[in-house]
């Protein structure tokens, strides 16, 4: 059983039932690190190419629009702007190498 503090009545619940909040990447790029930083309406992604050639991979919107991507370090220093194409960005990701971005979405 659910406690009642957690239930959402019906009538007062707003959006889909169900959906991607943003479109990610597959295989062989996995989404190895996701987390929101507080506060700033963005979104640190972390993806690996887990195979033996260059990938390029895509984030797209979902439930929730991008606005702007950047490249960042391992720690979310720095920003290298990324283009975005309807709404898209790619990123290129060489042979077994981690790339982290920071998304940050409209409001």
């Amino acid at each position: 059983a659910v406690h009642a503090a957690f239930v959402v009545p019906q009538a007062e619940a707003c959006g889909p039932r169900s959906g991607s909040l943003l479109r990610l990447p597959e295989l062989p790029i996995v989404v190895v690190h996701m987390a929101p930083e507080w506060g700033r309406q963005t979104v640190l992604v972390r993806l690996l190419n887990a195979s033996d050639r260059p990938q390029a991979g895509v984030i797209g919107p979902g439930l929730l629009r991008i606005a702007q991507a950047a490249k960042t370090d391992f720690f979310g220093a720095g920003d290298e702007p990324l283009p975005l194409a309807d709404g898209c960005v790619k990123v290129d990701l060489e042979p077994r190498r981690t790339v982290q971005v920071r998304v940050r979405l409209e409001r």
